[in-house]
């Protein structure tokens, strides 16, 4: 019992120590993967040498339980800007997924496994950061029965989670040709045509029988007046407070905030804060400047997720 008592003893001792030789950073994330409280967090993130200056950290993600979902290194403290090889887990303990990125764009092989362990896909990604494109070939394709049915590129591909289901042919790593899916969890299908891996049409419909064309995946949210516009409205509008001059703050805050259905812009919340109210003034100029043009994901208008960098100077 002492031998087992000293041990504990030593474990606390090597822990504490390690604690404050490196000491970290845990936040607590919803499941949209944004700050909220310890009451509502689904996930922690956890970032390794917080408070010392580094090229790359270490970063880790646990599930609520505390089991691993993901591990791998950022290029920034305090938003996760992933670079290197990063490895995620369902909570079961089993390896979901292998991907690796380079400043935050996928590259190289990807590979994904089902929750049963067994492998589901292998991916290449072709990123193209200068042009903000990146392409994907799928390789291979495992359907939940274990059966291989794209192989070198080529094949029929059947996607299928609780809350997913999709498929259609691939040729040459890319989707061609008609597709069928549906959102299980919104009550959404859809029908698409590609032609070399690009949309070309689509057509939606919502739980209640009401159809939407489109002809791009994804629509992200835009300020009324534009990007442009909106940054200058920023940083025209954002006043440095007395105390933060005074004490010759500088540096950059990270702001992240939701745009609704109707181009509202709701729930702001600081991800990094310089103190002195440097944060508070962020959310007041996000509040005052504007509406946006809401997103949109297969023809119907969609809440997304914003996050914007103001640099605070005390000049």
């Amino acid at each position: 019992m002492k031998k087992k008592l000293f041990l504990l003893v030593l474990i606390f001792i090597s822990l504490n120590f390690s604690a404050q030789k490196n000491p970290s950073m845990a936040v607590y994330l919803d499941s949209t993967y944004r700050e909220t409280s310890e009451e509502n967090h689904k996930y922690v993130r956890v970032v390794e040498d917080y408070y010392t200056n580094k090229d790359t950290y270490k970063v880790t993600i646990l599930y609520k339980s505390g089991a691993k979902k993901m591990i791998g290194t950022t290029l920034s403290k305090d938003v996760l800007k992933r670079d290197g090889t990063f490895i995620y887990y369902y909570e079961n303990g089993i390896k979901e997924a292998i991907i690796t990125y380079s400043e935050d764009w996928k590259t190289g092989k990807e590979y994904k496994w089902y929750n049963n362990g067994n492998i589901k896909f292998e991916k290449e990604n072709f990123p193209d950061p200068k042009n903000k494109t990146s392409k994907t070939l799928l390789l291979k394709f495992w359907n939940k029965k274990n059966e291989l049915t794209v192989n070198d590129g080529n094949g029929e591909c059947d996607d299928t989670d609780d809350d997913f289901q999709e498929k259609g042919k691939i040729k040459d790593g890319l989707k061609d040709g008609v597709w069928q899916g549906s959102d299980l969890k919104n009550k959404i299908t859809y029908t698409e045509t590609y032609k070399d891996g690009n949309l070309i049409s689509g057509i939606s419909t919502d739980k209640n029988g009401m159809k939407y064309s489109y002809s791009k995946l994804f629509e992200k949210p835009l300020p009324q007046a534009g990007l442009d516009n909106f940054y200058r409205k920023v940083a025209q509008n954002y006043k440095t407070p007395e105390d933060a001059l005074k004490n010759k703050v500088t540096g950059k805050i990270y702001v992240s905030f939701v745009v609704d259905e109707t181009g509202k812009v709701t729930k702001p919340i600081i991800i990094k804060d310089l103190g002195y109210g440097t944060g508070e003034e962020a959310i007041r100029v996000l509040n005052i400047a504007g509406d946006w043009i809401p997103g949109k994901f297969r023809g119907m208008k969609r809440s997304a997720l914003y996050s914007l960098p103001i640099t605070v100077t005390s000049r």
